[in-house]
């Protein structure tokens, strides 16, 4: 239920910017101020369709950016619980593929596409890596 809250207060909070936003692009347009329009849209859309599946499932789809990590953070939380072992295993695993996508990234013989998505892997790795500190902060 607080993250049916969380996402509702964020798309309230980005109806908000999105009106202020409007009024000032139909002042003054800037590409900056149309990126952060469609940006905020694109959230509060997100938002909804997380809204609607649990108002209709029960269930969140974790595509919003404000959830998307919950499940993982689930997961890690009882697997730290039920298997140490495993769970320091998998933290390994974690940093261990942020240092090889961070050297895929310096790699001048990866193509762009290549690079690319190697950056895509290593934040997605990162952020992974936060979830497992904050849990062994715990």
């Amino acid at each position: 239920m607080q993250i049916a809250l969380l996402l509702y207060e964020g798309r309230v909070q980005d109806y908000r910017k999105i009106k202020a936003l409007d009024i000032e692009i139909d002042q003054n347009p800037t590409p900056q101020k149309i990126k952060d329009i469609t940006e905020l849209r694109i959230n509060n859309n997100l938002a909804f369709r997380e809204l609607e599946s649990f108002n209709r499932q029960g269930k969140f789809l974790y595509r919003h950016p404000l959830i998307v990590h919950h499940s993982e953070r689930i997961k890690l939380i009882r697997l730290h619980e039920e298997d140490p072992e495993a769970f320091h295993k998998e933290y390994a695993l974690c940093q261990s593929n942020i240092s090889r996508y961070s050297s895929y990234v310096k790699s001048p013989s990866r193509t762009d596409e290549q690079k690319k998505r190697d950056r895509e892997h290593l934040r997605k790795h990162q952020d992974r890596e936060v979830i497992f500190r904050d849990i062994l902060r715990k």
